[in-house]
């Protein structure tokens, strides 16, 4: 095989790598529904226990 060729077919390779590389990530994650759930459910619970450690401070601080 030619360096030609080989340079050739390496190039298709690399081209058609990309090409699967740019649908997969066009692709929403297959898990991306299943995790919203979840997702709501941990900013839920991080926001109520910031609001109750500022509270905590705020009772702290005497306000």
């Amino acid at each position: 095989m030619s360096d030609e060729t080989q340079a050739l077919r390496l190039l298709g390779e690399m081209e058609r790598l990309q090409r699967a590389e740019d649908l997969e990530l066009a692709e929403p994650s297959p898990t991306a529904a299943a995790d919203a759930p979840m997702t709501a459910l941990l900013a839920s619970l991080v926001e109520n226990d910031f609001d109750l450690g500022r509270t905590i401070v705020d009772s702290a601080n005497g306000a």
